[in-house]
């Protein structure tokens, strides 16, 4: 074959069996579109003719997430063997391998309450703030997810895969910006976030401690019953020990988002001056300031994993979805002449 040259060899042809190592993605019959429900009420108050307070509640309910459950799971018990291994073998036709049926039985909901207060442009000064109260909870640490598994297969809703979805869920946001006219015509706009600690998960690191055969989520820590707090009580125990454990009911599996990362701080302010050179020409001038706390921000960027010398250290920074976070003091001058 010569590229460029020659035609393009034919395509393959696609595999019509699948076989014991292959993994099969079959869609529920009762397979539908994920949608959500939501409402809000809110109410705002006119304190003078220029400021205002309001008040909002916001209700989401996510309906039908896709999740992706093996429905074979391996059985230790029975040596590795999948429940579909006997009839297959009966009826004479080779094994399956892992098979991943995509159900709409996911869920997520989020629930805020946000205040806020305004002031226009008078007295030199005007002002911009807002609380948020919320909670965001999922399965297994994911909201409106596609193809999210469980970390049990053989209990697919189990209470330790509801929580606060990691690196999402925010109990508390306050932001503060506002416009301030300084003497000597300069204009000074600073803007202050703080939000407390998002969340995520420890895990086990364990790759397939029940030995399911893979296809669902990363097991999160178990813990003893006994000391629930000690996440590295486990450490060292291997698959099989921990398999007795839970059989035992002597652990369990810590629920998602158990762990909390770091409050998210930073401060950004822009200075600017106009200068009037004639009638026509003007001269504008600023500096903007970002991160000038110097805050190095980690969010839920933490190491995860209770076996890693690094356990529930920084790994990154945080960098909300459409958000670039500056990861340190950064500063820049600009001017703009206009006539």
């Amino acid at each position: 074959f010569r590229l460029l040259v020659d035609p393009n060899p034919p395509k393959p042809a696609p595999a019509t069996d699948i076989g014991p190592s292959d993994v099969s993605r079959p869609m529920d019959p009762n397979y539908r579109n994920p949608y959500t429900e939501q409402w809000n009420g809110g109410y705002t108050w006119a304190i003078t003719s220029n400021s205002a307070i309001e008040i909002e509640y916001v209700h989401v309910l996510g309906l039908h997430d896709a999740k992706s459950v093996v429905i074979n799971p391996k059985d230790v018990n029975k040596g590795g063997a999948r429940n579909t291994d006997a009839p297959l073998t009966a009826a004479g036709l080779p094994l399956l391998g892992q098979v991943r049926m995509q159900e709409p039985i996911g869920r997520n909901r989020y629930d805020g309450m946000n205040v806020s207060y305004r002031k226009r442009m008078t007295r030199h000064f005007a002002i911009n703030t807002s609380y948020v109260l919320s909670r965001a909870l999922g399965y297994n640490g994911a909201s409106a997810s596609f193809g999210n598994g469980p970390t049990d297969l053989n209990n697919i809703f189990a209470a330790h895969d509801l929580g606060p979805v990691p690196g999402v869920d925010e109990k508390h946001r306050w932001v503060v910006s506002g416009i301030v006219d300084l003497p000597w015509g300069i204009k000074f706009a600073p803007i202050m976030q703080w939000a407390s600690a998002r969340p995520y998960t420890s895990l086990e690191g364990q790759n397939d401690t029940f030995g399911f055969g893979g296809g669902q989520g990363s097991t999160h820590t178990i813990v003893l019953n006994s000391d629930p707090t000690n996440l590295l009580a486990t450490k060292s125990y291997t698959a099989a020990q921990l398999r007795s454990c839970l059989a035992a009911n002597t652990c369990q599996q810590v629920a998602t988002g158990n762990l909390r990362g770091q409050t998210f701080y930073q401060l950004d302010a822009r200075f600017s001056k106009q200068l009037k050179l004639g009638e026509r020409m003007k001269l504008d001038m600023f500096f903007q300031a970002f991160d000038m706390t110097n805050r190095a921000n980690f969010g839920s960027m933490f190491q995860t994993n209770i076996r890693s010398s690094i356990f529930a250290q920084p790994t990154g920074f945080v960098s909300t979805s459409g958000v670039v976070v500056p990861h340190a003091f950064a500063g820049e001058f600009g001017a703009r002449f206009s006539f």
